[in-house]
């Protein structure tokens, strides 16, 4: 009976620390969750209004830039003044329609909208001066001196609008300052809260937990079992899936091999039908003379104008096609092919390369700076192909007008060798940075010709010895490539 009881107090008391935990978990996640409310709060306050007072500084500038100019003109009336002021007022102009989408508040778009057509009046008023002033000795210098003061009202307008939407930003961060102060005197309390709870189930949590202890550890042992059950299961996954994987390059070889023997044949076919055609104009030549006008304009258009025209749409579309496709085999080939896994000494295969893009390095006024990298265990080919990619790719995307400077650097990192070729070319946007190794995707504006493959070609070749590449970069700044050679390799070959 004594038993029973203590059994049954026992149950009661760990329902009771479990509700009080549960309690405390609930007060905490809340907790979590407000800290999270400010925490977001306070990062868009100060993206947001950072990226807003930029704006207005910004504008500051650039008007202040382009009244200066005005300012010349007016003083001068020489044309170059006046082509000053046009430009600066032009790049004022596309920089204020680029970011007039940043304001989103329905005061601040009020005020912006104010200031555009303040400026778009203060350029009027500049360009009717400009007018009485072409008119010579028929100038009106009523208008002039009207028109002046009326340069002078906008220009003080403007001043004062961009002050009143500076102040309306200011007040917006006062805003979001007093709603997380709010957030954060409520956290506090849930906090205190939270931590008076923590204190009352301490010891009893700390009372059941030895008192559980044996019970645990009569569940280690099954644990460790299901442990090696799961790892073995893991294992035969990863076996599976690298069957998958290889299947799926082999179809993607078998498809392509199969397109690409279909384009041949309808390329074949597409020169004979063109041979045809030829044989078919010259004896129509004697035939035409002797149709009607109107036969004659239609099978003339056809022959010497809509067939050819046909034959060299379908010749373009079979090259380019076959150019895909062999894009496609290369890719997977690079992924199917065996290694020759030997140490390689990089820095003697990374001087070659780089000597080959001497000529291309001169026209950039380029230059390489090379570390002493570590040998490594990989494949010959493969990594030859790897450093001429990135350094090609590095070359070919500089940024213009700055001189190009390569860096090639490698340390070593637990089990594997990270290397990193780094520019400062014209870097990648962030909304493009997941399309780098997309096959037949081209990154910004480029005239350098190609199907888009390089980079494609070589995250295959990394992957297939094993490795990781990642891209960092930024615009205007420059780029950096990373990729990994595994040690693993090197020590197992070692051992061996």
């Amino acid at each position: 009976m004594t038993d029973l009881l203590q059994k049954n107090n026992s149950k009661w008391l760990i329902v009771a620390i479990y509700l009080i935990l549960f309690f405390a978990l609930f007060l905490g996640i809340i907790s979590s969750i407000r800290l999270n409310e400010i925490s977001d709060n306070i990062n868009q306050l100060s993206q947001d209004h950072n990226y807003e007072r930029g704006i207005i500084t910004e504008i500051q500038y650039r008007f202040t830039l382009a009244d200066k100019y005005a300012v010349d003109y007016l003083n001068s009336y020489k044309q170059g003044d006046l082509l000053i002021f046009q430009q600066t007022y032009a790049d004022l102009v596309t920089f204020i329609d680029t970011n007039k989408s940043a304001f989103t508040i329905p005061a601040e778009q009020e005020l912006f909208d104010q200031i555009v057509t303040l400026i778009s009046n203060y350029e009027i008023a500049i360009n009717n001066i400009e007018k009485n002033q072409r008119a010579g000795p028929n100038k009106n210098m009523e208008d002039i001196t009207f028109f002046s003061s009326q340069v002078e009202i906008y220009k003080n307008n403007i001043f004062d609008s961009l002050g009143n939407l500076s102040n309306e930003v200011e007040s917006e961060i006062s805003s979001h300052t007093s709603l997380s102060q709010k957030i954060i005197n409520q956290t506090r309390v849930l906090l205190v809260i939270l931590i008076i709870t923590m204190i009352v189930t301490g010891p009893l949590s700390g009372w059941l937990i030895i008192r559980q202890q044996n019970e645990k550890n009569r569940q280690k042992k099954a644990i460790k079992e299901m442990q090696i059950d799961f790892e073995q299961k893991l294992d035969e996954q990863k076996t599976e899936l690298g069957k998958a994987n290889q299947e799926t390059k082999q179809f993607a070889y078998i498809v392509s091999h199969d397109l690409r023997s279909s384009l041949i044949n309808m390329k074949g076919f597409s020169k004979e039908l063109s041979y045809s055609i030829d044989q078919i104009h010259s004896i129509l030549s004697n035939i035409l003379p002797k149709l009607e006008n109107n036969d004659q304009q239609k099978l003339s258009l056809a022959i010497n104008q809509d067939i050819p025209e046909a034959m060299n749409y379908i010749n373009n579309s079979v090259s380019r096609m076959e150019s895909f496709i062999n894009a496609m085999l290369k890719l997977s080939r690079l992924g199917r092919r065996e290694l020759e896994i030997i140490e390689i000494d990089p820095n003697p295969l990374v001087e070659q390369i780089v000597a080959n893009l001497n000529y291309q390095l001169e026209l950039k006024q380029g230059a390489v700076y090379a570390q002493n990298l570590p040998k490594v265990m990989a494949d010959q080919t493969s990594l030859e192909q790897i450093f001429a990619n990135l350094l090609d790719n590095a070359t070919k995307y500089w940024y213009q007008g700055r001189p190009l400077e390569i860096h090639i650097t490698a340390k070593q990192k637990n089990d594997e060798i990270i290397f990193a070729i780094k520019d400062n070319g014209r870097g990648i946007a962030r909304e493009d940075m997941d399309k780098v190794f997309a096959p037949f995707r081209r990154i910004g504006a480029s005239q350098e010709l190609g199907e888009g493959m390089g980079m494609a070609y070589v995250q295959a070749i990394v992957r297939n010895m094993g490795g990781r590449i990642w891209i960092e970069s930024e615009i205007s700044i420059g780029t950096t490539v990373f990729f990994t050679i595994p040690r693993k390799s090197e020590e197992k070959n070692k051992n061996e």
